[in-house]
């Protein structure tokens, strides 16, 4: 039996259940699985008690503060794991986990001689600090960049995890090569199924259309986008949120709101992915998907191979880029 071990929903889910499909009997755990989602899967699916009000409990005690959020968010995971090491049936053969809720049911399984795989939905959090502190350095004007770092136990956690693991598993290709730094070997994951529903395209006589990939923050390259944005002419789609910066981004008269938890690509010439740190902006892989450029940093890309790899922080060569991309486009811009 293979045992996939789902503290929490998210976009690795559904092409590790493909990836497994046909390996034999899977069992699912996942306490965060609605009613009736069971009967629509394959799988029998194991929801471990307390774990639902543990989720309610979170939203409770965190709000809108990231470091609640987060701090919660990784005792969530150490709950679960510590509590699916103590299930994990004899039959297991296999059993496949999340970062942060992995470290006893891995080594578990090792005890047990049953083969164990990581997935890593999140980011390598080391990495994490060092590029928040890079940008940091940077753009000091934006205070959000300075808040939370996870706590070193977590970091150790992370890492030990990835050397109990057999097979690690990640989200893009930059994780893959910070992985083979450290001396591990690792997959890159399947993007998640996108529906891309038909682009509206615009009339070539309108000035050109960038989307930024993620939230409008500091951490996403914001601040290289906009004025990258500006000196080719170019308008620029931005969401905002929590976090977002710096003031007044959306006043400025060349930025336009963009809307939704995946921002439209109607119109859209290329999306810019400058961002500092290892991201996964879902605009990414549905502009890939519809034929749009990606302009981006090797952090931001994801799980995608840009079309344009850029310095991160650089607004001058990212101009440059998209320069180049509209000109391949046919597209006008003005050169200032």
């Amino acid at each position: 039996m293979i045992v996939i071990c789902a503290s929490e929903p998210g976009s690795w889910l559904e092409p590790t259940l493909a990836h497994y499909a046909t390996r034999g009997p899977l069992t699912l755990v996942a306490p965060w699985m609605p009613r009736g989602a069971a009967e629509r899967l394959p799988h029998r699916v194991v929801r471990l008690p307390g774990f639902a009000a543990l989720r309610l409990a979170r939203r409770i005690y965190s709000g809108d503060r990231v470091e609640r959020q987060m701090r919660f968010r990784f005792a969530y995971r150490m709950a679960f794991d510590r509590a699916v090491a103590r299930w994990l049936p004899a039959s297991t053969r296999e059993v496949v986990c999340q970062s942060l809720a992995a470290r006893t049911t891995l080594a578990t399984a090792a005890e047990r001689d049953v083969h164990r795989t990581l997935v890593e939905d999140l980011p390598a959090l080391r990495g994490i600090h060092e590029d928040l502190d890079d940008a940091a350095r940077a753009l000091p004007g934006l205070p959000f960049l300075k808040r939370y770092r996870a706590p070193h136990s977590v970091v150790v956690r992370q890492e030990s995890e990835w050397l109990l693991a057999d097979t690690r598993r990640v989200r893009g290709h930059f994780a893959a090569a910070y992985r083979h730094d450290q001396g591990l070997c690792a997959d890159v994951l399947d993007p998640p199924s996108l529906r891309v529903r038909s682009i509206v395209r615009r009339p070539a006589h309108d000035r050109p259309r960038l989307l930024l990939a993620g939230l409008a923050t500091g951490r996403n390259g914001v601040v290289a986008a906009v004025h990258a944005a500006e000196a080719v002419g170019a308008e620029l789609l931005a969401r905002g949120g929590p976090g977002a910066e710096p003031p007044h981004l959306l006043a400025r008269p060349h930025v336009r709101t963009a809307h939704g938890r995946v921002a439209s690509l109607d119109g859209v010439d290329a999306v810019l992915a400058p961002a500092w740190c290892e991201s996964y902006a879902p605009e990414v892989t549905a502009a890939t998907r519809a034929g749009i450029p990606v302009i981006a940093t090797r952090r931001g890309a994801g799980p995608v191979v840009a079309d344009v790899l850029v310095p991160r922080g650089d607004a001058i060569a990212l101009a440059a880029a998209i320069r180049d991309t509209l000109a391949v486009s046919g597209r006008r811009f003005a050169a200032q």
